[in-house]
């Protein structure tokens, strides 16, 4: 997830909670099943809370991680399984209500290579999928990462 020293902390935000800018390839037919599982979230081990910093602007954010990727953040862990999910809950606030989800969802080897075979979404609270699949414009951000695109800054939830 892109933290103020990650991706997007030069960029101009902008003021609303909108969607970031579609990406110019279509996204992947049809949202995967497995984002289905949005609802969970809530229940959703918290790995960090952080600052963020998105093109939509400075957002207080927590991360959450389903049990697949229980080892988000751990400096000794393995490549993160098919499965993994690992959800950013946007608010304003750091307890205020979720404006915004940033989803990431780890797909089988070979699915989106330049994503690093992230399946990538952007959820609306109420779980409506605002775009999904092969995200160019997150896996362009993404792709700085250190390892498996992903930013790993973890505090203390």
């Amino acid at each position: 997830m892109c933290l103020l020293t990650g991706c997007g902390g030069s960029r101009s935000p902008r003021k609303d909670p909108g969607v970031e800018p579609r990406p110019s390839a279509a996204p992947v037919e049809g949202a995967p099943a497995n984002l289905a599982r949005i609802g969970e979230v809530e229940s959703m081990a918290i790995a960090s809370r952080i600052q963020t910093a998105h093109p939509i602007g400075p957002y207080s954010a927590t991360i959450r991680v389903d049990q697949a990727a229980a080892a988000y953040g751990k400096p000794a862990r393995g490549p993160m399984p098919a499965g993994s999910m690992i959800v950013e809950a946007l608010s304003r606030e750091q307890d205020g209500p979720v404006e915004l989800y940033y989803v990431m969802q780890r797909m089988p080897k070979g699915y989106f290579p330049e994503g690093g075979d992230w399946n990538y979404a952007v959820v609306a609270p109420d779980g409506t999928i605002k775009a999904g699949g092969k995200l160019a414009l997150c896996a362009r951000c993404h792709a700085e990462a250190a390892r498996e695109h992903l930013f790993e800054y973890v505090t203390a939830p």
